[in-house]
């Protein structure tokens, strides 16, 4: 019975303290977003909506070409 409290207590720390960081990480990335979302805007206002296509684009391109898919062979 005693040791049911302890295993109890010691789940709910862990939880605690797993929400915690979680709740600290979410804060930090929130905040961080909103103080460079003006700066982003204002920096990408001049750029036309084809350039941004044409970027996305190569960009994930690039991505599927050259990320490391785990083969075990040489390419």
């Amino acid at each position: 019975m005693y040791e049911d409290f302890i295993f109890k207590k010691l789940i709910s720390y862990l939880y605690f303290f797993l929400v915690q960081e979680n709740l600290k990480t979410l804060s930090i990335f929130l905040l961080f977003g909103l103080l460079v979302s003006p700066i982003v805007f204002t920096l990408t206002k001049t750029i036309s909506t084809d350039t941004i296509y044409a970027m996305s684009t190569l960009m994930m391109l690039t991505h599927l070409i050259f990320y490391d898919y785990g083969a075990e062979t040489a390419m």
